[in-house]
């Protein structure tokens, strides 16, 4: 959608498990979880074979990243507005 190398998505969606490490206090997000039975180790990390798994799977069902935009409903313009936040 924004023209990013899949690599580079997957690197940055690991980053996300340090952002979850320096919050330091999710005591709350753990006993959320936790009241759920959801595995909070699942929950807070972010390892990059989940983000080339999810690629992978919108490419299978798809066709694309973009074809799966455009089955929920996420058009160009709405596109080039995400492009416009994410890339300045």
């Amino acid at each position: 959608a924004c023209g990013v190398p899949e690599e580079d998505i997957i690197e940055d969606y690991s980053l996300s498990a340090n952002v979850y490490a320096e919050m330091g206090d999710n005591q709350a997000m753990v006993g959320a979880l936790s009241q759920r039975s959801l595995d909070p180790k699942t929950f807070l990390g972010a390892p990059p074979h989940v983000m080339r798994d999810t690629l992978n799977n919108m490419k299978e069902t798809y066709g694309s990243v973009e074809g799966y935009l455009d089955f929920i409903g996420f058009d160009e313009e709405d596109r080039k507005q995400l492009r416009a936040a994410l890339m300045e």
